[in-house]
């Protein structure tokens, strides 16, 4: 589930506010979801952006490679850029 609200928690604006509130409805339609689990998306969200920085960091540690392909730079960068705004996140909490 927090996956699934992935963008909403922690963002102060009220249309990602209102749609948490739409999607926490609907699922409570069909599971229990009590406040104080709520209470903790936030630590659920820390949690799982530190595991994401973790398979990141171990995504990246392949040792040297003498000739790549195009692609395969940009998939790096972009995994790097992904590691660094999550880095940045843990530092700033």
């Amino acid at each position: 589930m927090i996956t699934a609200l992935d963008d909403f928690i922690g963002n102060n604006n009220p249309q990602p506010k209102l749609l948490t509130h739409s999607f926490l409805n609907g699922y409570r339609t069909k599971m229990i979801l009590e406040n104080d689990v709520v209470a903790q998306f936030p630590q659920f969200q820390r949690y799982t952006n530190l595991y994401k920085y973790a398979r990141l960091l171990e995504t990246l540690d392949y040792g040297e490679i003498n000739e790549t392909l195009l692609w395969f730079d940009e998939l790096k960068e972009k995994l790097v850029s992904v590691a660094d705004k999550l880095r940045n996140k843990f530092q700033k909490s």
